[in-house]
């Protein structure tokens, strides 16, 4: 399963934490508006981090 994260707050940091220790989760990537949040949980939890939405998925971001 691979999956992309947006938010690294606290609620998004903890299920960071739990993804990267599921054993289906093969890729993990998060992404904030905060680049250096991002990296932090980056390191502890993703193999990969993206500053936006939009680097993640290639399309903008949409506001509901």
């Amino acid at each position: 399963m691979r999956i992309g994260l947006i938010g690294t707050g606290r609620i998004g940091s903890f299920h960071a934490g739990v993804l990267a220790r599921h054993p289906e989760v093969e890729s993990l990537v998060v992404a904030d508006a905060d680049p250096v949040r991002a990296a932090g949980v980056a390191g502890r939890s993703a193999r990969r981090r993206r500053r936006t939405w939009t680097r993640c998925s290639g399309t903008p971001w949409t506001r509901w």
